[in-house]
């Protein structure tokens, strides 16, 4: 039977107080796309595929809301996955042209940069401050000291030596001279010349004798020489080991889980040693020079990390809308 409707019966209509929530504000966006089962099917294989050399093409009329569905889609699926790492690079000190590139944890990048900045200003001050104490002054000294002695107790033997048989020893640029000497009065060259050939043999022959001494004497003075530098080299070493010590274990400890920054720090912490003279330095010493304060900052700059991916603030996998997909817009 064919009835007549009025407005009020072709009109359906809901009771709010039914839906359970009091604007759509308060609502998430559901995960499926409407209407489009197929194509959600579609997103959801192929993102499910890890493998590089597979991509997702999305075909339709243009305005039907294809990127805002899709870029929404990803967002929500993105928000699940892990954040990726940040990437940072350091200086080679084996191959300077040829930085190194550190993986670390989401967030680390930055800290890590922030991190070595504090170590390297730590070790200028302290480094400094150790080679300017009392302690370091007494070791050096006392090391000094006993070659000093030595060397005297050396030259005491020489002088000894020649003046037994006539001769002052002298120090020159040219190394140590023998002076004749007749009634304990020096020779000079006249009267050398004017000596009898007797004498100036019996001269030649007590000279050719001490010289053999001298030679040796030259060659314990040079050893010592290489004996006191190598001695106060160790000193400034375990100087600059021992102030770095507790600042690089305390970086390892913290990024123990990172590989290759125990290396990295363990490779900065001896090139400070082996550099130890330029950590000694005061930055009051090139303050009214810009030739040299720049130059000492550049020295520092090999100890900066620079940071190439930060993801701090990223919460799950990025979703990166590149809307000219060109070679160098992509890489």
């Amino acid at each position: 039977m064919i009835g007549k409707l009025n407005a009020g019966d072709v009109r359906r209509t809901c009771d709010p107080a039914t839906l359970g929530f009091e604007s759509t504000e308060a609502l998430e966006a559901p995960l499926a796309i409407i209407g489009q089962n197929r194509a959600l099917k579609a997103l959801q294989f192929g993102l499910q595929i890890q493998n590089s050399g597979f991509n997702i093409y999305a075909a339709g009329l243009p305005g039907t809301g294809k990127m805002t569905a899709i870029t929404a889609f990803l967002e929500r699926v993105a928000r699940d996955k892990e954040t990726p790492a940040d990437w940072c690079y350091v200086h080679n000190f084996d191959d300077p042209y040829r930085p190194r590139a550190l993986k670390l944890k989401a967030g680390q990048a930055v800290q890590f940069q922030r991190d070595m900045r504090r170590l390297i200003e730590t070790a200028q001050t302290d480094i400094r401050k150790a080679f300017d104490s009392e302690d370091y002054g007494k070791r050096r000294e006392a090391t000094a000291r006993a070659f000093n002695e030595n060397r005297e107790r050396l030259f005491s033997q020489l002088n000894q030596l020649a003046h037994d048989n006539g001769f002052a020893i002298q120090m020159s640029s040219m190394g140590i001279l023998l002076i004749p000497l007749v009634n304990g009065k020096p020779l000079n060259e006249q009267e050398v010349l004017a000596l009898s050939p007797e004498e100036k043999e019996g001269l030649s022959k007590r000279q050719e004798s001490i010289q053999g001494h001298i030679k040796e004497a030259v060659g314990q003075l040079r050893g010592w020489d290489r004996e006191i530098k190598e001695q106060i080299e160790k000193i400034d070493r375990e100087v600059a080991q021992f102030i770095l010590q507790t600042f690089v274990e305390e970086l390892e400890r913290k990024y123990s889980d990172t590989p290759g920054v125990a290396e990295y720090l363990e490779v900065v912490g001896n090139d400070i040693i082996e550099n130890r003279d330029l950590f000694r330095a005061s930055p009051e010493a090139a303050e009214g020079n810009p030739f040299a304060a720049r130059s000492l900052a550049d020295a520092f700059k090999k100890y900066q990390v620079n940071v190439l991916v930060d993801n701090t603030n990223v919460k799950g996998a990025p979703v990166v809308i590149e809307m000219t997909p060109t070679f160098n817009n992509l890489v």
